[in-house]
């Protein structure tokens, strides 16, 4: 009988315990997204709030002084009860859109999922592609963990069509198929494959991110089919081709 009546009150506490974090939930839930401007770091803007701090949409974001767009998001209550925060994004442009689903938790993990749309390379930061480049990069991430905002795990891929080396008479690169692994066998690096698509380039290379933030690209290049004396002057600063007309090249750098 003992302890039949210690798990009415063990019931009991249970139930009060779940009444709380629903009014909690129900009360961040019903708090306007304007709230938001309040908490935000430094880098991140935020203008034309709406709806809730829990589905809402922000019209404009900066970001690093970068225009990213319009945003929109819907966060899931069940996850909190585990200590994560996960939400559904969608960020909006003129010139692209990007939809994922992002999960936030302890120890400054956070886990971008199903993350896929099109964007000009220009958003992608300078570690992806120089000031100036123009072009599209459709992204595919199955799924990108950052751990303190540095990738540790990636799946997935992109391509980048259209791409074009800054000026008025700016080199047309072509387009490329980026596939992206876990990473390096035996080491904490991620790896990836690139290959082009056709254009003026041959392109099949290889490229390592490590944790150290240093990366490297290697692998070997040919001109395409047409390629005019400006591709031909570029690649005679790799040296002699071999008997395929292939240069190697490697590009290092830290970010």
């Amino acid at each position: 009988m003992a302890t039949t009546g210690s798990a009415g009150p063990r019931r009991l506490w249970i139930l009060v315990a779940l009444g709380v974090l629903a009014f909690v939930a129900l009360l961040v839930a019903t708090l306007p997204a304007s709230l938001m401007v309040r908490f935000l770091p430094p880098t991140v803007q935020m203008a034309g709030l709406s709806g809730s701090v829990w589905s809402g949409n922000a019209e404009r974001v900066i970001f690093q002084r970068r225009e990213l767009g319009s945003v929109r998001w819907n966060c899931k209550f069940l996850p909190l009860l585990s200590g994560r925060l996960r939400c559904e994004i969608a960020l909006e442009r003129v010139d692209g859109r990007l939809d994922a689903v992002v999960t936030a938790q302890r120890g400054d993990l956070v886990d971008i999922e199903d993350a896929h749309g099109s964007l000009p390379v220009a958003m992608l930061g300078e570690g992806i592609a120089a000031p100036g480049w123009t072009g599209n990069a459709d992204l595919s991430i199955e799924r990108l963990r950052l751990a303190r905002g540095w990738p540790v795990a990636i799946s997935g891929g992109a391509v980048f069509r259209g791409l074009r080396a800054p000026g008025a008479r700016g080199l047309e690169i072509g387009n490329y198929e980026l596939t992206l692994g876990e990473g390096e066998v035996g080491s904490n690096a991620l790896s990836g494959r690139i290959r082009d698509l056709g254009g003026p380039f041959r392109v099949r290379g290889t490229i390592s991110l490590k944790p150290d933030r240093s990366y490297l690209l290697q692998g070997d290049i040919a001109p395409g089919p047409g390629a005019d004396e400006r591709f031909l002057r570029v690649l005679s600063f790799l040296g002699e081709p071999d008997s395929a007309g292939r240069r190697p090249f490697a590009i290092e750098g830290t970010l």
